[in-house]
């Protein structure tokens, strides 16, 4: 559960992605010859995405006042950027750029 300027932050996993996820664990879970119902691996995985979750908040609190307006005027430059920031994160379309050129968390 991740919240970015008070929003919660939403990753949605498309059929192909999930394809290669369920790929990478039936080889993830061969490869330490553990049976496909062994669900250590999950325990595993649920320790990599705790730290990995940590991370990312680190990441987020280190960065917070691009996240944070600063006043009610929405024509503000914090403001903007802090709209834009949020916008490319989570895959939206900002004005003026190509969809390239945004973050796409979504695949």
């Amino acid at each position: 559960d991740l919240t970015i300027a008070d929003k919660a932050l939403l990753v949605k996993v498309d059929q192909k992605t999930k394809d290669l996820l369920d790929a990478h664990i039936k080889k993830k879970k061969s490869k330490l010859k553990l049976p496909e119902n062994d669900s250590s691996l999950d325990e595993r995985s649920k320790k990599e995405d705790q730290q990995v979750l940590k991370e990312i908040n680190a990441m987020i609190n280190a960065n917070k006042d691009l996240f944070t307006k600063t006043t009610d005027d929405p024509d503000s430059t914090a403001n903007q950027l802090a709209d834009k920031a949020l916008k490319r994160i989570t895959g939206q379309k900002v004005e003026g750029e190509t969809q390239d050129s945004n973050v796409n968390f979504g695949g």
